[in-house]
This record gives C-alpha cells, structure tokens and sequence, in this order.
C-alpha cells in the first residue's frame, strides 16, 4: 500500500511512513464507521499485512464507576444501562445482587425467574443486532432487515414489561421493578413460536454462502492458549474451545433449574465465533420458554422496601452474569452509608479487545473490520 500526496497534510498520528523499513504506521479509528464507536486501532502495516496493532481506548470515558459513589443506592440502576446499552439487563444485574448479598436480602423465587428470562431475552437482541451489522460489515444489506424485524418482537416485549425499549431500567435491588403482564406472556409464546422459523431462514442464507464462508472460516483465529493468556471470555472463549459458562458452571438466578446446552467450538476463528452465537439464540429461545411453563407464582419484590433514602449496611461483595459479550462483573463496597463507598466494574468486552489485537497480526488490512465485529465489542462497556 502507498501513500498519495494531497494538498492538506494529514495529522502525524494519522498516517506515518518509515521509508527506511517500508513500515506504514495507520491510524483506524477513533471515527471510523465500522468501530461501532468510539475505537482507535494503530496499525502497523508491512504492504498490505498487518504486522502490529494496538487498540487505543478511553474516548468514551464517563466515570461510570465514580457516579455509582454519588448516588442513593437505587439511583445507581439507571445509569448502569448505558454501561452496556446493547445488554441492558444484563449490566444492571450484578450491581443489584452484589448489593442484595451485602445487606442479605432473600430475592423471591419469582423475581429469580423473571430475571433469567429477561437476560435470555436480552441475549437473543444483542445477538440478532450483532449479527445484522457483522453482515453488514461484510457488504451484505440483506440480513439485517431480517434481524432488525425480529429484535423489534423483543423490544416490543421489553417496553410491554418494562415500560422502555431500551435502557431499561428494570432490576431493583431485592427482585424487579414490576411483574411480567398476561400481555406479554401471549407476546413471549408468540415469539417463541415464530422465531425459529426466522432463525432458519438467516442460517439458511447465511451459514453455507460460499463469499461468508471463504471470509470467516480459518480468519482470526484465537487459539485456546491465547484466549486463556488474555482472559477472554463468553463466546471468544467458547469459540476458541474454552468450555465456560457462568449459567452453567456456576449457577445463579433459575439457570440451574433450566436444560439448555453450551455451545462450544474449537477452530477459534470468525466462523467458530459466529456459530456460538447462532447456537447460543437458539438455546436462548429454549430457556425463555422453560421460564413461562416453570416460572412460580409470589411477589416480585423482597419484603424490605429500598427506596431512595434506603441504606446498605457495611459490607463488600461481588456478583457477576453471563452477558451476551461475556463475563459482566461489579464490586460492591458499602461503609453504611445513603451511596456505594465504591464501585468497581468489569465488562467483557475490555479483556476480549485485548485478545483480538492478537490475532490482527498476519492478517490482510481487509479482514480487520470483519475480525473487529466478530468479537462484538461494545466501547462505553470498555471505557466506562
């Protein structure tokens, strides 16, 4: 690859040639449409290869983690869902039952219930929105109207439940904020009903086409040694053959209660990393079902009222879920007072960007967009 002259010189952190090593130095990013953010990554480019790379992150910082310290122990809930907007559910969680473990608080069994069907939902949207766009990056336009039309079915359930399509806002702490309607239970059976159809239909257009087969299968590969070095974790993991699931492996809420399958492959490359995920909603579809025929009758809400002027006692604890992106964690630390005395966060998307700089070197400039989307990062979760 060569450089052109042009009549503005770009920017030294943009664009550098060694002419001595024939080395180009490319900026990508921090705008740059395939990012899906705020992400810079600087590529080291011998030719066309990519020789180094190193992501660069923190465009998005918001002090999440310092506005949990400032606010009434309830208030803390909402902005958690701009921690991982794709995954709403999932990111007010942990912070909920860390909290719950602090001040020992016996969640209603239907409450448990209630939650791992919405996080089971909230996978299948993140899921189907991941896999829209990851086509989309491919120059496909086709699947996305497919994922979009069925992502719209959850959302429609979420605001039926939770009164919003996104940002939730529904986890409280000692069960959920409301009880799934007679609504949106006919609205669930609907989707479960119709969704594997629609599933199919993109499997069938998309899993055995020669162009998405040719450009996923043996590219960017993660071995299962590196994905182990670099703490990767959800489906990089699983699809580099790490066999690893928090629902599984160490059940919480109703998952132990459930049957469903973790799926795992081992060649670690896009193509491993997009068939968990097509597996993983299917599965997903399976366990919201469970939910409906199992779920219990009782209260969704623990008898202690936590309200804005409500205290924790002194305490530390953490709690993690299994996200759509991965192991979603917080940490909890109360000294007794009206706020958290200290938040902690982590989010999968941090420990698998570093994993995917990996396996950028060696590859064509072309694949890094497609070899970005197949590990799902969201970056407000990253820079918090």
């Amino acid at each position: 690859m060569t450089t052109t002259p042009c009549a503005t010189p770009l920017p030294p952190q943009v664009i550098k040639h060694d002419y001595e090593s024939d080395i180009m130095t490319l900026a990508m990013g921090p705008h740059h449409p395939s990012t899906h953010g705020v992400l810079q990554i600087m590529l080291k480019l011998d030719g066309e290869i990519v020789v180094e790379a190193e992501p660069v992150i923190g465009f998005l910082h918001r002090s999440m983690e310092r506005m949990g310290q400032e606010r009434p122990w309830i208030q803390y809930i909402a902005a958690l869902n701009r921690f991982d907007y794709l995954a709403t559910i999932h990111s007010e969680m942990p912070y909920c039952v860390a909290t719950e473990r602090i001040a020992g608080l016996e969640v209603p069994e239907r409450a448990q219930w209630i939650r791992t069907l919405m996080m089971e939902l909230n996978r299948i949207h993140s899921h189907l929105l991941w896999v829209g766009t990851f086509l989309l990056d491919m120059g496909a336009t086709t699947i996305v109207m497919y994922a979009l039309r069925e992502r719209e079915l959850i959302l429609d359930i979420f605001e039926e439940i939770t009164g919003m399509r996104m940002m939730n806002n529904y986890t409280r702490i000692g069960g959920v904020r409301y009880d799934i309607t007679p609504k949106s239970v006919e609205m669930i059976r609907a989707f479960i009903k119709s969704f594997p159809q629609a599933l199919k239909d993109m499997d069938a257009i998309i899993t055995g086409n020669p162009i998405v087969r040719t450009r996923l299968i043996d590219k960017g590969v993660l071995t299962r040694q590196q994905a182990l070095d670099f703490g990767a974790v959800g489906i990089a993991s699983r699809g580099s053959g790490v066999d690893f699931d928090l629902r599984r492996d160490r059940p919480d809420f109703a998952y132990d209660k459930l049957s469903f399958k973790v799926p795992v492959y081992d060649s670690g490359d896009n193509f491993a990393r997009y068939m968990v995920r097509m597996v993983e909603m299917e599965e997903s579809l399976k366990m919201a079902e469970q939910c409906i025929d199992l779920m219990p009758e009782g209260p969704v809400q623990c008898k202690t009222k936590i309200g804005p002027m409500w205290k924790a006692p002194a305490g530390e604890a953490y709690a993690e879920v299994e996200s759509a992106r991965g192991i979603l964690g917080t940490y909890v630390v109360s000294d007794g007072g009206a706020t958290p005395m200290r938040t902690k966060l982590r989010g999968a998307s941090f420990t698998n960007l570093h994993a995917f700089a990996q396996t950028l070197v060696g590859i064509n400039i072309s694949e890094v967009v497609i070899l970005l989307g197949s590990y799902d990062v969201v970056l407000p979760e990253i820079d918090r």
